[in-house]
């Protein structure tokens, strides 16, 4: 969540209550309740309302001023029918301000993110990368600009200086980079509003960088170790490679993503399959996925089998099902050396000599 949000007085708002959990449990959103989670800060918002399963605060402000909200977030291995059960998994409190003004200026529509990325969006990396992607917004009244961004950083993220568009006087955009760390495994959002020179402050949008750990996944056929074959040593023609997803049926993704062989020694691509393009080589059957490689793999060479964010269900859902199988240790085969017999054939000669004595 941003700490601030502008709010023009007597307008109706549905704000998102962006929450991001690391384990991509199911959650709910709740007003704060006693001293141990708020600090007696409760429901300090008037006439708010929550959507507690979509996570909405909607608000319409009727008077000027500052209003704490405080609100409870918890999460479960599988969502309630009721809001009052106590079998979360945890609680995590959240606390912002709505500053509330009065303008006489008729436009209050403040400006809106127009990407480059959707909102929401996992965007999957490993350890140690740094990604950058534009962020660009729209101001909505005229002859306003962006005056400023409030956002919520995660460590290793860097933001450029807002600068207008060159061709339309209406965009503004900014830069952001983020390097990922070992400690950020999971979800990290990244959440911004842009502010224009009017005041009035756009609806927040976040994107959530994901960090996957090369030796281990969310994935649940990672996690219940699905069945999968051939594994271990096998042949270089071995072209047939098969893992069961049961009781989860996948089908093929919309969005690329790919299905890599890598080699064992450095990681790199030996053989890579796009799996919304080829379709004879990436067969997805209701109880398991069937691979199919048209290489000869190496002599002596070892390999694993790696899969991309995506490849089982549409990585910009962000959830577990979409997260990358990168461990070596998931898939991993190898070719034996080719054995090499060498026939050496041997001539013998046998030489008859004589010899004269001559006669004294």
């Amino acid at each position: 969540m941003l700490p601030i949000y502008r709010l023009r007085n007597l307008r109706s708002y549905s704000l998102k209550i962006n929450v991001a959990d690391n384990d991509f449990d199911p959650y709910i959103c709740l007003w704060s309740d006693g001293p141990d989670q708020c600090g007696g800060l409760t429901n300090n918002v008037p006439g708010g309302l929550i959507d507690n399963f979509g996570c909405y605060l909607n608000f319409t402000p009727n008077g000027v001023g500052f209003y704490a909200a405080a609100l409870t977030v918890e999460d479960f291995i599988v969502l309630p029918t009721n809001i009052s059960s106590a079998d979360y998994l945890s609680q995590v409190p959240i606390q912002f301000v709505f500053d509330v003004y009065d303008s006489p200026d008729p436009c209050y529509t403040g400006p809106i993110y127009i990407g480059d990325l959707e909102p929401d969006i996992c965007i999957y990396l490993p350890v140690g990368v740094t990604v950058t992607t534009r962020v660009r917004f729209q101001v909505q009244c005229t002859n306003a600009t962006v005056d400023s961004v409030i956002s919520v950083n995660p460590a290793g993220l860097l933001a450029s200086p807002v600068v207008q568009d060159s061709f339309d006087p209406t965009i503004f955009a900014f830069l952001a980079n983020f390097t990922s760390t070992a400690p950020q495994v999971g979800q990290n959002l990244f959440c911004f509003a842009a502010v224009d020179s009017i005041g009035n402050q756009g609806d927040s949008a976040c994107l959530r960088f994901t960090v996957a750990s090369q030796t281990s996944s969310l994935q649940p056929l990672y996690i219940r170790n699905a069945t999968r074959y051939p594994m271990g040593t096998v042949t270089k023609t071995t072209s047939v490679w098969t893992i069961f997803t049961a009781p989860d049926v996948y089908v093929r993704p919309t969005f690329e993503t790919y299905i890599r062989f890598k080699q064992a020694s450095d990681n790199t691509d030996f053989y890579v399959l796009n799996v919304v393009t080829q379709l004879d080589s990436v067969l997805f059957l209701s109880d398991r996925i069937v691979i199919n490689s048209t290489v000869v793999w190496t002599p002596g060479g070892y390999f694993y089998i790696y899969f991309d964010a995506g490849v089982l269900v549409d990585a910009r859902l962000c959830s577990k099902d979409s997260m990358p199988i990168s461990d070596p240790n998931f898939w991993p085969f190898n070719v034996p050396y080719e054995s090499t017999t060498t026939s050496t054939s041997t001539t013998s000669t046998t030489s008859a000599s004589s010899t004269t004595t001559a006669r004294t």
